[in-house]
């Protein structure tokens, strides 16, 4: 329990664009000068250095947000719903109708 404890004291981030959250995060000031809602959307992101931190945490964040750019959102929340299914088949996932 004591990992769920530090996770739950730890503060949401709502999201570069959205308010809120660190105002001197790089990866948001970054963001809020590009215009990008998320860095999947910005053309630099491949050769982006404003990771180091998250990365220490998240290893393969960088890849993932290459993937969403490269496959699509809507694509891969397929994909991963696909293969929630086939793990938990008795599972109901309450996100279906809104990526048909």
């Amino acid at each position: 329990m004591k990992g769920l404890t530090c996770i739950q004291a730890m503060p949401l981030c709502p999201g570069c664009r959205k308010g809120g959250g660190d105002a001197n995060c790089k990866i948001r000031i970054c963001a809020l000068s590009k215009g990008v809602l998320d860095c999947s959307q910005c053309s630099q992101l491949a050769a982006c250095k404003n990771f180091e931190e998250l990365e220490k945490s998240h290893p393969k964040i960088k890849e993932g947000l290459i993937e969403i750019k490269n496959k699509g959102q809507a694509m891969l929340i397929r994909k991963w719903m696909d293969e929630l299914k086939v793990k938990w088949p008795h599972c109901v996932l309450l996100c279906e109708a809104t990526t048909k």
